[in-house]
């Protein structure tokens, strides 16, 4: 999943820190995240990590920064092409609220603080997407004064990297350390005024020093306030605390920075300015959790409550303090680790993905006409995709026929319901068979090229899942092809010979992955080789092939074997089928047709067979799988594609034959040489058979990973 966070800047600050800390775990759950912002010191943290940060100077909401911050974050979806917005503040929730009608991808909201209603605070109205409170007291908020729905709003608190935040050993020296830790503004910066007060009173008890950390406009008044003071350090704005936090015996503070204390077993005093709880313990823990350990809600502290708290503990032997310290890093480890934060957001996700999306993945391909070998790609294509992913949902661009049960079926003939499903479709693939070539037609090939083009202008995921490419009598052909294929972001082959021509056209061989067909992951029907027929594949325009005809009469007389002329395509291939064999049977031949067939119909059928002739690829796919000796009769290449791919080259050019210069005396002799070797080809297809499906199996693995996870 591709996810870029928006947020007002990366200066250092606890909810900048959340953005940088589900960022980076996101990424290390194999997700790729942008984050794009006003810059500041917490974006330097994310590009050393390897996180991608685009810089908006001029974000905002308001006057004239508000047409460069849309064309900016427009400019960005485009190029990141991401699955999903994360907007971490009321201006960016804002923009993206314009965007949407812009934008084919669904948007979520995190609240890190409870908004006043009126001013900015309005904007949340507007938004109608998935949202995130880090409290359940914020999220009561949002209910009650904003009028968001409580269903749309889920609960996930900061997370901390327990690792980084471990516990360090520490021996209680002469002199004890409080720290706090806030950005020191106005409406923050209350706990570090009181500890400045009181420090004067303490130091006549108790030999302690105070360490505050942070950076404000209340930052002039505190250095004021401490002058003539000592043991007051002001250390200014910290993009990593962990240095203070290992070096300190008591924490004073709130919100994420209180919990970062927890992790590292420091017993700690939750004030701030919405509201005073205390020192942490077994009584209270529930009650911080409801207000992400802000304390909001409870009454406002007080130099005698503070200091009752810190003398206190100050006064505690150290056995107590190691056990609330034990107690804090034990909350962190069950509810608050930067990594269950970032699970519970992907699931949030995942809801936002499933009610903005018409599907996750929209199949396109030449499926719902009739053709038994595309309808068994769709089917194989959706079971293994829904076999690793239970809760994918699935389209298909679909002719007349029915689709998979599981799969939802898209009409050709509705442009407009085409339209939205395919630009609410979290990936778009043209899924199986040789569509992109311009032999049987042009119109064919403009028609998916043109549906990539609008996939790359939309910004929608694209690509193909074991295809085959080419041939293209034309160079222009070529060229639009390549540079569509070039911009995928999936590019699964079915054969070696389409990479090749990739190569060919300039794609590099690292761009795409080589499968197998999909067909080959079915499961076989139970069966019984029992060979005893000769069984053709035709197409329509074998109708009138005499010399076709006379070769399968002359092999059925020679190897006394009856046919069995089937259609692959009932549309196009029934009649034929029919003909052919009325045409045998005025030749003294046992001939029978079967104009319509089912996978397990056609996988028995085939498994009675002593000889396989086909224009199909799919019929001849599944002889050599079930172990019918087969021989091909077609000018396409991917039927001799396959074969390459099954047996040795100089094998395989034996088992194919040209449709256009067929003689009689050609597939006599080519027939002849098939049944001499059927054991030789029957182990050759049973060693290479299982390679080719595991294969198939590791493409589907490949695009779950790359574009669907």
């Amino acid at each position: 999943m591709k996810i870029l966070m928006l947020t007002d800047s990366m200066e250092n600050g606890g909810a900048e820190t959340h953005v940088y800390e589900l960022s980076r775990s996101l990424c290390r759950l194999g997700h790729q995240v942008t984050v794009l912002s006003r810059g500041g010191a917490m974006a330097q943290r994310l590009k050393a990590e390897g996180i991608r940060h685009i810089e908006i100077p001029t974000l905002s909401a308001r006057g004239r920064g508000l047409f460069f911050s849309l064309r900016a974050i427009l400019a960005a979806v485009h190029e990141e092409k991401p699955t999903l917005l994360h907007a971490h503040t009321r201006q960016t929730a804002f923009l993206c609220c314009l965007l949407a009608p812009l934008l084919s991808i669904p948007a979520v909201f995190t609240a890190h603080a409870r908004f006043q209603r009126g001013g900015a605070g309005q904007l949340l109205r507007l938004f109608r997407g998935k949202m995130i409170a880090v409290s359940r007291d914020i999220r009561t908020h949002l209910v009650r004064a904003f009028g968001i729905c409580a269903d749309r709003i889920s609960v996930i608190g900061n997370g901390i990297d327990a690792e980084h935040f471990a516990p360090v050993t520490k021996v209680r020296g002469r002199e004890l350390e409080v720290l706090t830790v806030s950005r020191l503004d106005k409406d923050c910066a209350l706990a570090a005024t009181l500890l400045c007060r009181l420090l004067p009173t303490l130091r006549e008890r108790f030999p302690i020093n105070l360490t505050v950390v942070g950076g404000g406009d209340a930052l002039p008044e505190l250095l004021k306030l401490a002058e003539g003071v000592e043991g007051i350090r002001f250390v200014g704005a910290q993009t990593d605390v962990r240095p203070y936090l290992a070096e300190c015996d008591l924490f004073v503070g709130v919100s994420r920075a209180a919990l970062e204390a927890m992790a590292m077993e420091k017993p700690t005093i939750l004030c701030g300015n919405e509201g005073y709880i205390g020192i942490l313990n077994e009584d209270n823990i529930a009650l911080a959790e409801k207000s992400n350990f802000c304390a909001r809600g409870q009454a406002l502290p007080t130099q005698e409550l503070l200091q009752k708290d810190l003398v206190s503990l100050l006064s505690a032997p150290q056995d107590e303090l190691d056990r609330l310290g034990k107690l804090g890093r034990r909350a962190v480890l069950e509810a608050h680790t930067a990594d269950a934060m970032a699970k519970q957001a992907l699931a949030v996700y995942r809801q936002a993905l499933r009610e903005y999306r018409a599907c996750d993945l929209f199949l396109c391909g030449y499926y719902g006409y009739g053709n038994l070998g595309d309808e068994l790609v769709l089917r194989a294509l959706a079971e293994g995709l829904r076999a690793r992913l239970p809760d994918l949902t699935v389209a298909a661009l679909m002719g007349r026929g029915k689709p998979p049960a599981c799969v939802r079926s898209i009409s050709r003939c509705r442009p407009l319901t085409f339209f939205r499903t395919l630009r609410h479709s979290g990936a778009v693939v043209l899924g199986g068979g040789t569509l992109l070539q311009s032999v049987t037609s042009r119109r064919s090939l403009f028609y998916y090229l043109s549906l990539l083009a609008l996939c790359r202008r939309l910004g929608i995921p694209y690509g193909m899942l074991a295809g085959g490419v080419g041939p293209f009598p034309r160079g222009s052909d070529k060229t639009r092809c390549a540079a569509l294929l070039d911009d995928a972001d999936f590019l699964g082959l079915r054969d070696a010979a389409s990479r090749d021509l990739l190569e060919k056209m300039g794609l590099s061989a690292e761009r795409s992955h080589l499968g197998a067909d999909p067909v080959l992951t079915l499961p076989l029907p139970s069966l019984s080789l029992c060979p005893q027929f000769l069984t053709v594949f035709p197409r329509k325009e074998d109708e009138k092939s005499t010399a076709l005809v006379e070769g399968i009469a002359s092999l059925a007389r020679t190897h006394a074997l009856p046919v069995r002329v089937a259609a692959m395509d009932k549309n196009e291939d029934a009649d034929t089928s029919c003909r052919l064999a009325s045409a045998l049977s005025a030749r003294g031949i046992q001939a029978e047709a079967y104009p319509s067939l089912t996978y397990d119909s056609l996988c028995a059928l085939l498994s009675s067979s002593s000889l396989v002739l086909t224009r199909r690829l799919h019929a001849l796919l599944l002889a050599c799988r079930v172990g019918a000796p087969a021989l091909s009769i077609s000018d396409d290449p991917k039927l001799h594609a396959f074969l390459s791919e099954v047996y040795p080259r100089e094998l395989a050019d034996r088992l194919s034959l040209s449709s256009k210069h067929l003689l009689a005396t050609d597939l006599t002799e080519r027939a002849g040489y098939v049944l001499s070797r059927c054991e030789q080809l029957r182990s050759l297809a049973a060693a290479r058979i299982p390679l080719l499906a595991e294969r198939a199996e590791q493409q589907l693995d490949h695009l779950v990973e790359k574009v669907l996870k």
